[in-house]
């Protein structure tokens, strides 16, 4: 085991003289062994040091001195999944994109420098997209993070989906996947509920955060087996179709979602008339979104209201790696070439890595 190492005097303070390295001299007779020198009176620290002379510092600390403490913005999103994440099927997610003004489709200016926190107002909208050079930067570190991960022995998990989102009049959310033998297989029926937004400007970089909370509530599925006058007669109320093409990254409770969307036109007939329908406008969105694991968090406040206060701790850490992971998306995604918005990715131009 290895000792920490002597400093000079520590002989002295033992009983023993101390003449530097390789002293011999024995121990100090009688009650001279238990005198010690009296303290010398430490001047008060000053500013005012004299010429060629260090300043007093005093004792410089190697640790936080509050190691809980977090900054504002990690402080209002803990706030935020607290209060919702125990409600019903919550879902909780980050999204990379542009706070805009409507009056002039631009990116909102603030004369501050650094983040805040914008309140949702009539005059702005959020613009949940990122440029073409952004979204492929986050693709390819992103891939990288998952290969690193196979050496390092940690496990990041990837998948990938395609489907076609049938958006009904009353904006319930028809999830079908396509298949091999050309047919389309019904995935989930939902409609959401927005429960709370909020947006962080970041004008030192290229792209704003909107954090929302959102319920998913199960629905009625159409009647895609059963009856095709009947599925028919439902086409009729879609408003619109999108097409999803999802790459998703997991690693512990958070994922990371990055997907090009397509709007489509409604098909007239059929639910295999999907796999025909044409996009509206020959473009590509491009999204970027973390989402958090609702269940681990539920178990930490669960605990925590329990009285375990290291389950409050961890909760709260979880909340600051959400943060962390959102802002390392954000420098990730802004750390291009050309990061703006426009154009947007043309059909056929570019397919993801």
């Amino acid at each position: 085991m290895d000792e920490p190492p002597r400093q000079a005097g520590d002989g002295a303070r033992a009983g023993h003289e101390d003449d530097g390295e390789g002293s011999t001299k024995r121990p100090r007779a009688g009650n001279e062994e238990a005198m010690l020198p009296p303290p010398k009176r430490q001047a008060p620290m000053s500013n005012n040091s004299g010429a060629g002379e260090a300043p007093a510092l005093g004792v410089i600390p190697t640790a936080p001195l509050f190691q809980n403490s977090v900054d504002d913005e990690t402080a209002a999103i803990a706030q935020l999944v607290s209060t919702h994440c125990m409600t019903g099927h919550v879902e909780i997610e980050a999204r990379l994109g542009q706070l805009c003004q409507k009056v002039n489709k631009q990116r909102v200016k603030n004369p501050w420098s650094k983040s805040s926190f914008i309140v949702e107002d009539a005059g702005t909208y959020f613009e949940a997209r990122v440029g073409e050079q952004s979204f492929f930067k986050v693709n390819q570190d992103m891939n990288h993070l998952v290969e690193s991960g196979r050496k390092q022995g940690r496990n990041v998990k990837y998948s990938k989906a395609k489907t076609f989102d049938v958006f009904t009049d009353g904006q319930a959310r028809h999830s079908f996947a396509p298949q091999k033998n050309g047919s389309f297989a019904h995935v989930e029926s939902v409609s959401k509920k927005k429960l709370q937004t909020l947006d962080i400007f970041n004008p030192k970089k290229a792209w704003d955060v909107r954090f929302r909370v959102a319920v998913e509530e199960v629905v009625a599925p159409p009647p895609v087996q059963t009856d095709c006058a009947a599925f028919d007669a439902f086409l009729k109320t879609v408003a619109k179709v999108r097409r999803k093409e999802r790459r998703s990254y997991q690693l512990d409770c958070f994922r990371i979602d990055l997907t090009t969307v397509e709007d489509c036109a409604v098909p007239k007939t059929g639910l295999e008339s999907l796999g025909q329908v044409g996009a509206l406008d020959a473009v590509v969105m491009l999204e970027v979104e973390v989402e958090l694991d609702v269940e681990v968090l539920r178990k930490e406040k669960a605990r925590a209201a329990a009285g375990h206060k290291e389950s409050q701790d961890r909760f709260t850490a979880l909340c600051r790696l959400f943060m962390d992971n959102v802002r390392g998306l954000a420098d990730a995604a802004s750390n291009v070439r050309n990061p703006t918005l426009a154009p947007l990715v043309t059909l056929g131009r570019r397919q993801g890595s």
